[in-house]
């Protein structure tokens, strides 16, 4: 028996700098932007920043985030992504999905750029938030996706070494970037984030990462580095730490952060083995190992922080 297939199909949104803030001005690109007189008028329909060449070099993709079933083939089909790429005015469509549950994995072509939001339309028509994954019906065409990107994004850059002289790192490393707790960082406004942004240097600095603080510090300094307010599942964030030790986090959210080096699941490809940072266990395991042994780190907006140095 043929089973329907799906499709999803939504806009990626360049938004608009809040009226009263400046929006981070990150390191310019070398690339001038060609916008179309169409995409000017859809995006100003639409209320959001006009939308340049670059948003068609954006990659969405999905990745099935089920386990795999007896009989249905080898579970490397998991690991296969179906992808969309958007159009001048951020629109896009990925076609013939399977029923299931899917990751929605999003690459951007600026560091400087961040996600800020991902919803659909919910009950009501209102916009419901997603955090760790959609899920599709045989022949649903879920549509209304809404992808929001905003200007000036952090990135960390670095190495993992071994706490003690002589012992090697394990394979399957991974660095994990976890918000501190969402009280403290998602209660500013975007418009003090932005303001403090115009006032940040662009270029790299060299940092060693410090020592945990206590709480109360880790809350003064919370309350130097306004945050913009974006749900906090967004802001968890890992990356392959490599043979030589180094790894490197981009398209981050500007905040109050912890890093902490763990070995990775050992079968992502199986749903109660996904990454840490795609699930609320997942999250709440590494909010607790952070807590134990992770190195606070503050990342300013358009801030590159390289050279931080991990002890696993």
């Amino acid at each position: 028996m043929l089973v329907p297939l799906a499709s999803i199909s939504g806009r990626l949104l360049l938004e608009q700098a809040d009226s009263n803030s400046k929006d981070p001005d990150c390191k310019p690109s070398n690339r001038t932007a060609q916008v179309s007189p169409a995409a000017k008028e859809q995006s100003a329909r639409a209320g959001v920043a006009t939308l340049d060449e670059r948003v068609s070099d954006s990659v969405i993709s999905v990745r099935s985030d089920d386990a795999p079933r007896e009989g249905s083939g080898s579970p490397l089909l998991g690991l296969f992504t179906l992808a969309a790429i958007p159009d001048g005015a951020g629109d896009f469509m990925i076609a013939k999905v399977s029923a299931g549950r899917y990751q929605l994995i999003i690459n951007l072509p600026s560091r400087d750029w961040y996600v800020s939001g991902v919803t659909q339309p919910g009950a009501g028509g209102k916009p419901k938030p997603i955090e760790d994954n959609v899920a599709l019906k045989p022949g649903q065409n879920l549509t209304g996706l809404s992808i929001s990107v905003r200007r000036g994004a952090a990135a960390v850059s670095g190495r993992v070494v071994p706490g003690s002289e002589g012992n090697p790192l394990p394979r399957l490393l991974r660095v994990y970037l976890v918000p501190l707790e969402e009280g403290a960082t998602t209660k500013f406004a975007a418009s003090a984030a932005t303001e403090q942004a115009a006032a940040l240097s662009s270029s790299e600095s060299r940092t060693t990462a410090p020592p945990r603080q206590s709480e109360s510090l880790q809350s003064e300094a919370a309350e130097r580095l306004p945050v913009p307010h974006v749900p906090v599942a967004l802001r968890y964030r890992e990356a392959e730490v490599h043979s030589d030790g180094s790894f490197d986090l981009s398209n981050l959210v500007p905040g109050e952060y912890m890093l902490v080096a763990m070995p990775r699941p050992k079968d992502e490809t199986a749903r109660s083995d996904r990454p840490l940072t795609k699930s609320d266990d997942g999250r709440a395991r590494l909010l607790r190992e952070s807590k134990e042994r992770g190195t606070d780190i503050e990342l300013g907006p358009c801030r590159r922080t390289a050279g931080v140095i991990l002890k696993y």
